[in-house]
């Protein structure tokens, strides 16, 4: 069985997930900051070997996260957690995905994955059901991701919130 050590750098992963995981359990985003969940419909164009970064959408109750990468020798690590409130998150499956990448459903609510991605996609998608608020917290190569999150079929980027927060009820 193999153990993670303070000096590995899954241990540091783990450790930066939980404290974002701790970020968003105290979090009490403006609704301003809330985003319509409308605008992150439809399916983009995600592009290969371009820019690396986060990319969401929906399809009515199926919910899309994709990460994309730009470099062959040395991979782009996309760690986080999505949370939703009042509602529920399942049927959860992963793509593309690497030896040590995870994807994990803590509880009802909330995922934490974890992808090293090259230069191509890994991805997932769930089943969302119900709720007032979906709230990605992300993470590229162990910081926050700011402006590499996209949403959308028109890709439209966040002003560097993190979590960023999608009101479902808009």
């Amino acid at each position: 069985m193999k153990t993670t050590t303070p000096k590995s750098s899954a241990f540091k992963s783990l450790v930066l997930l939980a404290l974002g995981l701790l970020a968003l359990a105290f979090a009490q985003p403006a609704s301003a900051a809330n985003i319509a969940w409308s605008a992150a419909a439809g399916t983009p164009s995600i592009p290969v070997d371009k820019i690396p970064g986060f990319f969401i959408w929906h399809t009515k109750t199926q919910v899309y996260l994709t990460s994309a990468g730009n470099t062959k020798k040395v991979g782009h690590i996309f760690s986080g957690a999505i949370t939703v409130t009042g509602g529920t998150v399942s049927r959860i499956v992963g793509h593309k995905l690497e030896k040590n990448d995870y994807l994990t459903q803590q509880n009802s609510t909330t995922i934490i994955f974890r992808f090293t991605t090259y230069d191509g996609h890994d991805n997932m998608h769930f089943l969302l059901t119900g709720g007032s608020t979906i709230s990605f917290t992300l993470y590229h190569d162990g910081s926050p991701a700011g402006n590499l999150v996209y949403y959308g079929s028109k890709k439209k980027t966040t002003t560097g919130q993190n979590p960023v927060v999608f009101n479902l009820k808009k």
